[in-house]
């Protein structure tokens, strides 16, 4: 059975216990992030035990010289290769995060093929602990910036993440990531083994902060997204209820009528008026006439049947490419719901878009990793038209104005934010102004919908009344001919 646990577990975020300060100890052979000097610091005293250096060596001229060791008849042989540099560095002066290599990384395609295959989840941690949930990860990744910001190595941190996280679905998974980075793979390559917990956006952006020695600033802006998705689903769960009881209760005593009342009216109708004077009668009984044969033919599930077809139809649909296009065209122009989507979407691309630039990651690439993440259609083929666009040297506003897809305030801050050189800015700005309409939007939305169920309850009873007096009226025209 799944663990469940509930929306407290998201605030605050403090750890279990205080990270302990991170110990200097032998190099293991696991991929760990090792805070570097920025530029501006001293380098280390030459003889220092922090790493082997040729002695110093004073010549006539008094200068310190470098000498080499001799070998007798041979060239001296570098027994190491050295370990290449990323080209990437902060320019700033803060503490960053670079991945170190082990040496007993496998190589070779076969290899990869094998760890990849050995990812997770299992069927019995499936059936045990249930599917990582979307607060298991906005807590995981806070926990995790807030452990490497303490100072704390990958595997030290995940360690301590394993043990909060035990008996939960994400604790057999970091398991497996403590044993890929112990094996001396990368952390992209630990999170990539894991495609039922973590998203590809999530991997991309995991492998690009590690270039660029921003992996606990990424993994803040992944926790704040896996908040807003958390709270989005809550929200809409809570602002559904009320609706949801209002159908159901509609339904059933639809159920009861069709079951019932719809036998007796038929009776009546067939008794009462003869085949020739039923052309007479008013559409709705008619119609309501029809509709209870079915129900008497088909028995009370045929109504169940239809809309679980209806369903079904649908999420089929949905499926094929075609008719997701079709679908979210459709779906575009739905009040209410079709609005709330396209906030939802228009945040999810501000904070995605905006996390990917600052991690580094090249516009057009950026742009073809968000269209994978948003959800509509037309907002999926304007990224990717501006991505064909970026790729040619053209800028972002320009696409996303030719589309008429996007508001004018969004194309406004994006130009702003390419003018001023500031667009991952100016999009987590976007972000956050279109989460708090979306989340107004969802709470209100049992206020929305309600005058919209008591219209369709209201159009349902004067249809099923105005039939009953169809009905009376088409006995007293029958009696009044002396039948």
């Amino acid at each position: 059975m799944a663990n469940q646990f509930d929306d407290d577990d998201l605030t605050p975020y403090e750890l279990d216990s205080p990270a302990p300060v991170a110990q200097p100890s032998a190099p293991s052979g696991g991929s760990t992030f090792r805070p570097n000097p920025s530029r501006g610091s001293n380098p280390p005293e030459f003889g220092s035990a922090s790493g082997s250096r040729p002695r110093p060596v004073q010549d006539d001229r008094d200068e310190t010289t470098f000498q080499p060791a001799k070998s007798s008849g041979r060239e001296p042989v570098s027994r190491s290769k050295p370990k290449p540099q990323s080209s990437l560095h902060s320019t700033e002066s803060e503490v960053s995060f670079r991945p170190v290599k082990s040496k007993r990384r496998p190589e070779g395609e076969e290899d990869d093929e094998k760890f990849a295959a050995s990812g997770g989840p299992s069927l019995i941690e499936r059936i045990l602990f249930g599917k990582v949930g979307t607060k298991q990860l906005a807590l995981f990744y806070r926990q995790f910036s807030q452990y490497l910001m303490a100072g704390m190595d990958v595997p030290q941190s995940l360690k301590s993440l394993q043990k909060h996280f035990k008996g939960r679905a994400l604790g057999p998974v970091i398991a497996r990531m403590i044993d890929a980075v112990k094996s001396g793979r990368s952390m992209a390559e630990a999170f990539e083994r894991e495609p039922q917990a973590f998203d590809r956006l999530a991997v991309n952006m995991i492998r690009a902060s590690e270039s660029r020695g921003a992996v606990p600033e990424i993994l803040v802006e992944l926790a704040e997204i896996q908040e807003f998705r958390a709270r989005t689903v809550r929200n809409m769960a809570s602002a559904s209820i009320y609706p949801i009881m209002v159908l159901s209760a509609a339904a059933l005593c639809l159920l009861v009528i069709a079951v019932f009342v719809g036998p007796l009216f038929n009776g009546v109708l067939a008794d009462m008026i003869p085949p020739k004077n039923r052309g007479n009668l008013i559409l709705p009984t008619q119609l309501l006439f029809k509709f209870n044969q079915a129900m008497m033919v088909m028995g009370p599930l045929l109504p169940i049947f239809f809309l679980f077809g209806t369903v079904v139809g649908i999420w089929l649909a949905y499926k094929t490419k075609t008719g997701q296009t079709i679908l979210d065209e459709i779906y575009w122009y739905v009040p209410i719901f079709g609005k709330i989507q396209k906030f939802v979407d228009l945040s999810r691309m501000g904070r995605m878009l905006g996390a990917l630039l600052e991690a580094g990651v090249a516009t057009p690439d950026a742009l073809a990793l968000t269209a994978g993440v948003v959800r509509l259609k037309p907002f999926e083929r304007a990224l990717i038209e501006a991505e064909a666009a970026t790729r040619e040297g053209d800028e972002i506003s320009p696409v996303f104005a030719s589309s008429g897809r996007f508001p004018y305030e969004v194309i406004g801050l994006i130009e702003t934010g390419e003018t001023t050189g500031n667009l991952p800015r100016a999009l987590t700005r976007m972000a956050t102004d279109y989460e708090e309409r979306a989340t107004v939007m969802i709470k209100s939305l049992s206020t929305l919908i309600q005058p919209i169920i008591t219209v369709g309850l209201g159009l349902i009873v004067g249809f099923i009344a105005i039939a009953f007096v169809g009905l009376i009226a088409g006995v007293f025209t029958s009696l009044s001919q002396g039948i």
